[in-house]
């Protein structure tokens, strides 16, 4: 019984020593984990920031992009002259100057009166001389490239930081012009117009705060021939 009681405690003892030896080791090996943990950690924040940077590089690449289909089918001029919202005066690279008509759109005319149903017309015009007068542009023309009159139908397209913009688009979603369709073959950006438009009509719809007139706010002012630049509002 003494031996037997000796052989017990003994293993008893060789048994709690093992134990002890196993939570020491697995410390170990949990603090050793620890700095791995940290490492992933630490290349996901890498891996993020670079996804972040790839993202942006790709947005620019887009608009490098962009630049460049423009520059392939435009030629650069200089505008001389603002005749009205979608008339001007261009300067081309031959040293001539050929009178520009827009593609696509209409603005009314600026007629020199001292009357409310004529402020169309004008804030059509000053917005073409804010924007364009004096400015270097990307001309694109039409095809056919000529009216009836000679005058060069086309867009013009100015570089912004967020790419390529058609000047249409200003007065389009300001209300300032609306959209015609006067010649099949020259509807590339119809769809693109006329979602502008229908902007600058539900704005006009809405009427709240500071609004602004515009041409679609103004019954029977748009009309199928162009303005009713007659009515007094």
């Amino acid at each position: 019984m003494r031996g037997s009681r000796k052989i017990s405690k003994k293993w008893i003892w060789l048994t709690s020593f093992s134990m002890a030896i196993l939570m020491v080791s697995g410390c170990g090996a949990s603090a050793d984990s620890e700095p791995t943990h940290t490492e992933s950690n630490s290349e996901t924040d890498s891996n993020q920031n670079t996804k972040t940077k790839d993202d942006e590089l790709t947005r620019d690449d887009e608009i490098t992009n962009e630049k460049n289909e423009i520059a392939e089918i435009t030629e650069e001029v200089t505008v001389n002259e603002i005749i009205d919202g979608d008339t001007i005066v261009v300067i081309n690279q031959d040293g001539e100057e050929e009178t520009v008509e827009l593609l696509l759109i209409e603005t009314p005319e600026d007629i020199p009166e001292d009357t409310t149903s004529q402020q169309f017309g004008k804030q059509a015009t000053d917005l073409a001389k804010f924007q364009l007068e004096g400015a270097n542009v990307l001309l694109e023309r039409g095809n056919p490239d000529k009216d009836e009159n000679g005058h060069t139908l086309g867009h013009i397209w100015f570089n912004t930081t967020e790419g390529p913009e058609n000047y249409a688009a200003s007065p389009l979603l300001r209300g300032l012009a609306k959209v015609v369709t006067n010649d099949e073959s020259n509807n590339k950006y119809l769809d693109e117009f006329l979602e502008y438009e229908q902007q600058a009509k539900d704005e006009a719809e809405k009427e709240v705060g500071d609004f602004s007139p515009n041409i679609w706010s103004i019954e029977g002012y748009v009309t199928e021939d162009g303005f009713d630049q007659s009515l007094d509002f």
